[in-house]
C-alpha cells in the first residue's frame, strides 16, 4: 500500500462550508492532514461583517447572525456529546479534536516561523480553502507538489473575490468550481479539474457559496487522490472557452443593487 499524500491546509474561519470539505479530506483513506491553517486577516470573511450589514440591511444580517449560532452550537454539541455521532456537525476546531490534527491560528502564512515549520513535514501539497492572504515564493515552492486551491468559478471567468456575490448581480444561470495549482497571482495558475452547476433557482449568496463550495470539496478530494494514485499533478485542462475576468470587493452600493433585484444574503 502506498504511503499517504501529506498535505496541510490553510483556509478561514468558516462554519458552514469549508468544515465539510475538510470533513471528506479527514476521511479520504488516501491523505494525511499534517497541519490546518486558520487566516484571521482584513480580507477574511469573518472581518468584513460591516460591509454585508450596510448592504444587505440589518434584518438579513441578523438572520446570518442566527444560522451562526445554530451552526456554532450544533458543532458544541457534537463534541461534548460523541454519542450523537454527528460529525458531519463539527466545525473546524471540531473536526481538529476528532481526527487529532494540529490547529494554528495565524495572520502571515508567508513568515519564516511559518514556513519553518511547514518544511519540517515534508509536505507534498498545501491546499487552500478560500485562504484570505496572497502565497508568497517560498510557500508556493515548499511542497512536491505545489500549492492548489479551490476558486469557485469557472476560472478564467470571476477570479478574484466573492464570485458567490458578483455572479448573482450579473444575473447568471450558472455557477463554476475549478481546482488549480497557484501562482504569484490570484486565481492564476493551471487549473486541474473545474465544473459548473445551476444555479438558475437560488436567489441568495449563501446557498450559491454552499452549493459551490460543497461540489468543489469533491474536486478537490479527485484532484488530491489523482496526485496520490500518478505521484503527479493532473494535466491542466483547457479554458479557453471562458471569458476572463476579475472582480474586487463589492462595494455597499453593489450590495444595495442585488437587493434592488430582488436578491438576497440568505
Amino acid at each position: 500500500m502506498s504511503k499517504k499524500l501529506k498535505i496541510a491546509v490553510i483556509t478561514q474561519n468558516d462554519e458552514y462550508a469549508i468544515p465539510r470539505n475538510l470533513k471528506l479530506l479527514c476521511e479520504s483513506e488516501s491523505i494525511k492532514i499534517s497541519e490546518l491553517i486558520v487566516i484571521s486577516s482584513t480580507g477574511s470573511l469573518e472581518n468584513k461583517k460591516w460591509l454585508f450589514v450596510s448592504g444587505f440591511g440589518v434584518q438579513q444580517a441578523m438572520k446570518m447572525a442566527l444560522r451562526t449560532v445554530y451552526f456554532k452550537l450544533r458543532s458544541l454539541l457534537a463534541l461534548i456529546f460523541r454519542f450523537i455521532n454527528k460529525p458531519e456537525w463539527l466545525n473546524l476546531k471540531g473536526l481538529c479534536v476528532l481526527y487529532n490534527i494540529p490547529l494554528r491560528a495565524e495572520q502571515d502564512v508567508n513568515c519564516e516561523e511559518v514556513l519553518k515549520r511547514l518544511r519540517e513535514k515534508e509536505l507534498d501539497v498545501i491546499v487552500s480553502f478560500s485562504a484570505p492572504t496572497i502565497f508568497k515564493t517560498d510557500l508556493l515552492s515548499l511542497p512536491r507538489h505545489g500549492c492548489i486551491n479551490l476558486h469557485c468559478s469557472a476560472l478564467p471567468s470571476y477570479a478574484g473575490v466573492m464570485p458567490s456575490f458578483w455572479v448573482l448581480l450579473n444575473d447568471e444561470k450558472q455557477a463554476g468550481m475549478s481546482v488549480h495549482l497557484m501562482d504569484s497571482k490570484i486565481d492564476n495558475g493551471a487549473v486541474l479539474a473545474q465544473e459548473v452547476i445551476d444555479i438558475s433557482d437560488i436567489d441568495n449568496m449563501f446557498d450559491v457559496i454552499q452549493a459551490t463550495k460543497l461540489r468543489g470539496g469533491y474536486l478537490m478530494l479527485d484532484v488530491l487522490n489523482l496526485i496520490h494514485t500518478n505521484n503527479s499533478l493532473p494535466e491542466p485542462i483547457d479554458t479557453s472557452h471562458n471569458k476572463e475576468s476579475y472582480f474586487t470587493w463589492p462595494k455597499v452600493e453593489d450590495f444595495k443593487s442585488l437587493v434592488k433585484k430582488g436578491k438576497k444574503l440568505i
